[in-house]
């Protein structure tokens, strides 16, 4: 089970409870990265545990990031209990990760059960980014918005791509070989802020539109309030609350809904063969995972401070533009009323000169972005290549066969 935006293992405790009240079910802990050898050495203790949840370290940071933390811990999982694939059941965001853990290359996961995911983004994201980078929201400490950037609508009020990464991922989806089987399971029934061409409300779950959730060629389902009327004995106020973004964790339609897709009770994990020794090889290979996916998150936040600032230069652009247009205008003016027009010019001048040395500053703060990026990049290849030469210094028996 893998928990969305800004959230934690804990969300999962409703789900958790449901599925070990059936006999066949064992809790196998939360898995979170760093702690793969404690939670390995745990799982020798519960020979026969199959249900777990993932912990990510960082609920803030992009999809990109933490979708190898997933990837290491079905890793772990089908080690200790040597079992060949993992069902995964997500929230939210946690959707787009492990998509992304699959895009990555993960191909052990069987099943795939997405709650209110954003498949296609989230209106709400593009409301805090802007207020973000305009200055009005800082709910968020600064560094730490990737995650909301990447949750942006895929398109643009024109119908362009706003959201590259969302849009490549979910064009990959349409025909990634191998993918698993996927349900969508999302709640409509509280107005929710969208846009088409203009901004508005429309049905989802007050966080996620109910158009943005489905993916094309996957199962989709609708959790929504029955209204019943009043006088009817079956009626339950405060129906429309239930099914929202947070709540559809609770929902017990929802819970079944997955248990019937997951095949009723997952079946109980071949008998463990006992976790590998832990060698001087693994915690290298555990070093390196953990330096390269903090490399990976430093090119993320490097690839939305270059869009940032290209922005912002964009901005500055159009205001030199037009402080070169109001001194000529009032140039003109000047012509005929010299004390309106010569304020007027000047004025105009040193917005457009301001709006120049803004252009050139931003350009140059961009550039530099793209130098820190390769930079990262150079450096994640020399980890890599360390690797490569510690494998090769050792003799060839000590080596792994793949």
């Amino acid at each position: 089970m893998v928990h969305g935006l800004a959230q934690k293992a804990d969300n999962w405790v409703g789900l958790k409870n449901f599925f070990l009240t059936n006999e066949h079910n064992r809790w196998g802990g939360v898995f979170r990265t760093g702690e793969e050898i404690k939670f390995t050495r745990e799982l020798q203790q519960r020979p026969n545990a199959n249900v777990f949840a993932v912990d990510l370290s960082d609920a803030l940071a992009s999809p990109r990031v933490v979708a190898s933390e997933v990837r290491r811990a079905i890793t772990a999982i089908c080690r200790a209990t040597g079992a060949a694939q993992v069902d995964v059941i997500t929230h939210s965001m946690g959707g787009l990760v492990a998509r992304e853990a699959v895009r990555q290359g993960e191909h052990r996961i069987g099943k795939l059960a997405m709650l209110a995911p954003p498949s296609h983004g989230a209106f709400e994201a593009n409301l805090a980014v802007a207020s973000f980078d305009s200055g009005a929201y800082e709910h968020y400490p600064t560094g730490h918005m990737s995650a909301m950037r990447d949750l942006q609508l895929e398109f643009g009020p024109s119908g362009g791509i706003a959201n590259q990464w969302m849009h490549e991922l979910n064009s990959w989806w349409k025909t990634a070989p191998g993918k698993p089987e996927t349900v969508v399971i999302t709640g409509v029934g509280m107005p929710t802020p969208d846009r088409d061409r203009w901004p508005g409300l429309r049905p989802g779950d007050a966080m996620v539109s109910v158009r943005r959730a489905p993916l094309e060629g996957e199962r989709f389902m609708v959790a929504m309030p029955d209204y019943r009327a009043p006088s009817d004995p079956n009626f339950r106020d405060f129906q429309d609350f239930f099914h929202n973004h947070l709540a559809i964790l609770n929902d017990p339609s929802a819970f079944r809904e997955v248990a019937d897709f997951l095949g009723g009770a997952p079946a109980p994990p071949p008998s463990p063969g006992g976790a590998a020794a832990t060698s001087d090889l693994e915690q290298r290979l555990s070093e390196l995972q953990d330096q390269n996916r903090r490399i990976r998150k430093e090119l993320v936040e490097c690839e939305h401070e270059k869009i940032r600032l290209q922005r912002y230069q964009s901005l500055a652009l159009r205001v030199s533009l037009a402080g070169a247009g109001l001194t000529v205008v009032g140039l003109g003016v000047a012509y005929f009323s010299p004390s309106v027009g010569v304020p007027l010019a000047g004025l105009g001048l040193a917005t457009a000169v301001g709006g120049a040395v803004a252009y050139r500053r931003y350009g140059e703060r961009a550039l530099a972005c793209e130098g820190t990026a390769s930079l990262k990049a150079e450096e994640a290849l020399n980890l890599s290549d360390g690797l490569v030469h510690y494998l090769r210094s050792q003799p060839p028996a000590q080596r792994p066969s793949t």
